[in-house]
């Protein structure tokens, strides 16, 4: 008996050891990925906005939970476009979290910048999906749009013709082979999803890297006013209180009104120019009118 029993422990021990092994393989297996993708996205965003610490963003560990980025308007959610075998983030010294998948072509990272959330999507070979799709949750009465003018930007915005509140943005795409090459890509805008379409073959040097990037607007939100409003609001503070109460946001309402005179003051200003007024809502400032003359004003 006591034979027999020695004979089960061995066995049960060396078990134990196999699968430890097998355990320990497969995770500095993954680790090892996590290297290689966290040097060719270090190239490729060379020179580019680098990872830094910020509270408003919660990235996950788990790649099937949203990234969070918190600011005034309430939270924005970044969905990732990874499969189901993908496995829990690795977090690398440069400050970036890579959800390596020994079953994908594709691998996705995230950094957490200083002015949002950098996704990062880490093409290994010409096998891999072209489209990557990154659904997105707003808070209420905020949608993605397509900027009008040339420069692919996604506005998050709220808000209608007359009055538009911007509260943030995702950057122009962009995307680069190993060598720093870039390759063409472009977004749209899908059911609430940003889509990025990369257009790469094998006669590029592998692996691609693609972002894009969510981001607050710079110094806070922006508020448009089409040529009527601004008219109106050339005739004093009671008119730009008045046209406040269109602005969907109601703290940014709250701020516009609060600079009635000096609104007024840059409304006509704007007018004399052949522009509109814009607002900046800036945290600890207020209200900070410029004049625009972009595809909102007229």
């Amino acid at each position: 008996m006591r034979k027999r029993f020695t004979t089960r422990v061995l066995i049960a021990v060396m078990a134990g050891v196999v699968t430890s092994t097998l355990l320990g393989s497969a995770g500095q297996a993954a680790q090892d990925e996590a290297t290689k993708i966290d040097t060719a996205i270090s190239r490729a965003t060379a020179g580019m906005e680098q990872p830094a610490d910020n509270p408003a963003v919660t990235g996950p560990t788990d790649p099937h939970q949203p990234v969070v980025l918190s600011g005034p308007i309430g939270d924005i959610k970044l969905r990732l476009p990874t499969t189901d075998t993908a496995g829990k983030g690795t977090h690398t010294s440069m400050g970036t979290t890579i959800y390596t998948d020994s079953r994908s072509d594709a691998d996705i990272a995230v950094q957490t910048l200083a002015d949002g959330v950098r996704a990062l999507v880490t093409i290994q070979n010409a096998n891999a999906p072209h489209e990557y799709r990154f659904p997105l949750s707003l808070p209420a009465d905020y949608r993605l749009e397509m900027a009008d003018d040339a420069s692919e930007t996604i506005n998050i915005v709220a808000g209608n013709e007359s009055v538009k509140v911007i509260a943030g943005q995702v950057s122009a795409p962009w995307a680069k082979d190993f060598s720093g090459k870039p390759v063409p890509t472009k977004y749209r805008v899908v059911d609430g999803a940003v889509i990025q379409t990369i257009f790469f073959d094998e006669k590029l040097i592998f692996p691609i890297v693609a972002d894009p990037h969510v981001r607050k607007t710079k110094y806070g939100s922006e508020v448009l006013f089409n040529k009527q409003e601004t008219k109106i609001m050339m005739a004093g503070a009671a008119s730009v209180a008045a046209i406040a109460l269109f602005i969907p946001e109601p703290s940014i309402s709250k701020v516009v009104a609060g600079a009635g005179a000096l609104v007024a003051a840059w409304a006509a200003w704007a007018d004399a120019t052949d522009g509109c007024v814009g607002i900046k809502a800036v945290e600890g400032l207020g209200a900070v009118p410029w004049i625009n003359h972009n595809s909102y004003c007229k």
